[in-house]
């Protein structure tokens, strides 16, 4: 897919800019994902299996990708893919429920499910935000060729 470079207030008038349709959704999972670490970083103890530090690495990191994309900064897409696969990757290795084995006479091991969908789902979501002609209008300034 071709891209054409154009200024900012050509793309702020393009219909794709802003932050809107299926970004509604990734920033609403992302919002999720603070919540939820910030009660598990307070409540933290026995029920918990990452790590403090995990945890406060998680925060920091999705609170720069909410704001990268509310104020829409450039480098926004990067971030949130790097953001996606560190935060993702060190979950899968340093939780506690990847130090155990499977379950005797279990088919099916949970924690290749889980590193299988973790996988599955950020190759998705990368793809989406760097091809994704809304991220790319709004955030790179960039238009498709053919719309000359």
């Amino acid at each position: 897919m071709s891209w054409r470079t154009v200024g900012a207030r050509e793309a702020a008038r393009h219909p794709r800019y802003g932050v809107g349709g299926w970004l509604y959704l990734f920033f609403g999972l992302v919002v999720f994902a603070v919540v939820a670490d910030a009660v598990e970083w307070i409540q933290y103890g026995e029920g918990s299996d990452r790590p403090r530090w995990l945890l406060g690495l998680d925060l920091v990191v999705y609170l720069a990708i909410l704001v990268a994309g509310f104020t829409k900064w450039r480098w926004f897409p990067e971030l949130a893919i790097a953001g996606i696969w560190l935060t993702g990757g060190l979950g899968q290795l340093f939780t506690e429920h990847a130090r155990l084995g499977p379950e005797e006479g279990a088919a099916i091991d949970p924690r290749q499910v889980g590193l299988v969908a973790f996988v599955v789902f950020s190759l998705i979501l990368s793809w989406a935000l760097w091809a994704s002609e809304r991220v790319n209008v709004t955030y790179r300034h960039r238009v498709r060729v053919r719309e000359g």
